[in-house]
């Protein structure tokens, strides 16, 4: 059976905007997106892979 894993990289929340404040420019120009992520970025990603049939790799 396939299986899909989100793994998202810092994502700008209420529990990590204290922590991700000061570094929070150099840690999202490390990303591909060029920013910390947001949590919409992530739901998109969960609802893409949940709705999406998927066929096994080969």
């Amino acid at each position: 059976m396939p299986t899909s894993t989100d793994t998202p990289g810092p994502v700008d929340t209420r529990l990590t905007s204290g922590s991700l404040a000061s570094r929070a420019a150099r840690t999202g120009a490390m990303t591909p997106l060029g920013r910390l992520g947001l949590p919409s970025d992530v739901a998109a990603m969960v609802l893409a892979l949940t709705t999406v049939p998927l066929s096994p790799v080969r």
